[in-house]
């Protein structure tokens, strides 16, 4: 696994905590140097000095990814500290407010596209445009949100399927110049953000639980590991492809699982 990705360089975003922090330490342990972007500071450093920690090279890179001036700054940190940038997730997202769609708070809706939308454009942009020489890798993470119709995930549902058509217009863009696109369509995981939103309880975890064919949620490491082979040459024939990890949820049916 050490030697997976050796010699590449990596930037994810919203890398602080949680599933961003998780793909991190992975590209990390298959060898990757790896710039951290968080727009916390506190979280993106201790991020960075547990890959340090277990003997991986990591740079800090905060950022707002809705400022391109920011995201200019970020992929530069990559260029200049390990001479070019191969592989890119994006993953950053603000905080979560769920709301019937007849109770769209529109100020919130406008930051949530500027960061989750917007901002994961401008990676991208930014990103092509440092890879397209030498070619590279970029996952996107998207959510089964955006296909499952949630009630209250309206406007979040909106900015993931977007997330999902912008990422088979670059991979269509970007083929021939040797750069691969693909996105994740994660479900239900254990992550800060969603303990924090629905799991304070263990009933309620079992419930969310049960409704999942494997039988339980992921945790970070399982959506990790699916970054990690698209990002690798073990999916140098992939572009395009918005994989799913979500232990079957979306097959789910009442009562279908027993």
């Amino acid at each position: 696994m050490g030697e997976l990705l050796a010699g590449k360089s990596a930037i994810v975003t919203g890398a602080g905590r949680g599933l961003g922090k998780a793909i991190a330490l992975r590209l990390s342990a298959a060898g990757a140097n790896v710039v951290v972007n968080d727009i916390d500071p506190d979280t993106a450093a201790r991020t960075a000095e547990e890959i340090r920690s277990r003997g991986g090279v990591a740079r800090v890179a905060v950022a707002d990814i809705g400022d391109e001036g920011a995201v200019e700054t970020m992929v530069a940190t990559a260029t200049n500290e390990y001479g070019r940038l191969d592989l890119a997730c994006n993953n950053a997202l603000p905080e979560i407010q769920l709301s019937e769609l007849s109770e769209l708070d529109v100020e919130y809706s406008r930051s949530l596209m500027s960061v989750a939308l917007l901002g994961t454009a401008i990676c991208l942009k930014h990103e092509i445009l440092a890879m397209q020489s030498h070619g590279g890798a970029i996952v996107n993470i998207s959510s089964t949100a955006s296909v499952r119709g949630q009630k209250k995930t309206g406007f979040y549902a909106a900015c993931k399927a977007g997330i999902e058509a912008m990422t088979r217009v670059a991979a269509n863009e970007n083929a021939r110049k040797g750069l691969r696109v693909n996105a994740i369509q994660a479900g239900g995981m254990l992550t800060p953000a969603l303990t924090e939103m629905f799991l304070q309880s263990e009933e309620r975890r079992r419930q969310m639980s049960e409704r999942v064919p494997l039988g339980r949620l992921a945790d970070p490491e399982d959506v990790a590991d699916v970054a990690l082979f698209l990002l690798s040459d073990l999916a140098r024939y992939v572009t395009g492809t918005v994989v799913t990890a979500d232990g079957g949820g979306l097959l789910h049916t009442d009562g279908a699982t027993g």
